[in-house]
């Protein structure tokens, strides 16, 4: 979140701190209200001690060296009111540069030769649509997250000129005490094509295996109990979401959490090892996907860790824009429909945000 940003900091060591009073960090975690963090911010490399209520904020690649990011002030509260002097009022007007279909089919053309030599079971490649702020302003996208359905972890930042806002409707995990639950959240249609999805065997089997690593991820820390598959209905899409919970026969911590989670295969790839993982970061920079796209994002607030999977954002630097999406990619998939799918996301992201 903060550690590319080029603001003043100063470095102690195993910390840095960075940013100004006038930068901010929230996460509206559903049952509790938003939590909201003022900077300047202490960025650490591990977990801060009990009693400190602290952001996760790392990169999809998990490189960051300081991930934990605590904040001078912090609170909860039902909505951002307290943000409103620092942001600005009038929502953007963006005019925006879509992706090219010629550079996705090259893209998708590589995964299918990858697929078929079997090198991965699934891979999640993402577009960006770049855009320029014509007029308004970028963070003032955060007065429509209020409104969103309680669906939505709605989250972001802003350290100096740059910025995300999103809402994502994708649950990393949580941790209260010795209780973890997750979700798999996999599988897409429109909203209008939610009768065919249900029994669409592309869709289902997509969402499986993130249902099937997530598992077997989570066995060897307690006994796993997963819920019934369920169509997860946001507006103009629809997706499969699957929870999870397991209770821990002993905590790893949240980094160790975290890293044996992160990236599922709902934004990253299977079998999750370190050719493959490599193969995507390379991926994901020939396409200019940001670096925080499907990043995980947190707070650790009364003793409880929320995160979640930095997925549906707009974000910025100065009036440039990003709108990232991805797509699941199995044997069955086909070429247009993953680019009409690609289309269907960042649309909706617009939507939500009124722009």
């Amino acid at each position: 979140m903060m550690s590319d940003t080029p603001q003043p900091s100063t470095d102690s060591g195993n910390e840095v701190v960075r940013g100004s009073a006038d930068d901010f960090a929230f996460l509206r975690v559903p049952g509790l209200g938003f939590c909201v963090g003022r900077g300047p911010f202490r960025e650490l490399a591990d977990e801060p001690g009990d009693g400190v209520d602290a952001f996760y904020a790392g990169d999809f690649q998990m490189t960051d060296p300081r991930p934990w990011k605590v904040p001078a002030s912090f609170w909860v509260a039902d909505d951002l009111t307290a943000l409103a002097k620092h942001i600005g009022e009038t929502l953007p007007e963006i005019s925006w540069d879509s992706p090219g279909f010629r550079q996705w089919e090259g893209v998708f053309s590589k995964v299918s030769r990858d697929l078929s030599a079997g090198r991965y079971e699934k891979i999640v490649p993402a577009v960006v649509e770049s855009g320029r702020v014509v007029s308004g302003d970028l963070d003032a996208l955060v007065h429509r997250l209020p409104e969103l359905p309680e669906e939505y972890w709605t989250y972001g930042y802003r350290v100096g000129s740059r910025g995300l806002v999103g809402a994502t409707p994708e649950r990393l995990f949580s941790l209260t005490g010795d209780e973890l639950i997750t979700m798999a959240l996999a599988g897409t249609a429109p909203v209008e094509r939610r009768a065919p999805f249900v029994n669409d065997p592309k869709q289902i089997r997509e969402h499986e295996i993130v249902v099937r690593y997530l598992i077997d991820a989570l066995d060897p820390l307690g006994e796993v109990v997963r819920e019934k598959r369920e169509v997860m209905s946001l507006g103009s899409i629809v997706h499969f979401r699957s929870a999870l919970k397991v209770k821990l026969s002993e905590s790893p911590g949240v980094d160790a959490l975290v890293r044996r989670l992160h990236p599922t295969p709902a934004l990253g790839v299977l079998p999750r090892n370190a050719e493959n993982l490599e193969l995507l970061g390379e991926m994901r920079d020939r396409l200019g996907v940001p670096k925080r796209f499907g990043a995980p994002f947190g707070v650790r607030v009364g003793g409880s860790f929320h995160g979640v999977v930095g997925i549906r954002h707009i974000c910025w630097r100065g009036t440039h824009a990003l709108l990232p999406a991805g797509c699941g990619v199995i044997a069955e998939s086909e070429c247009e429909n993953e680019w009409k799918e690609l289309a269907i996301k960042r649309e909706s992201v617009k939507r939500l945000f009124g722009i």
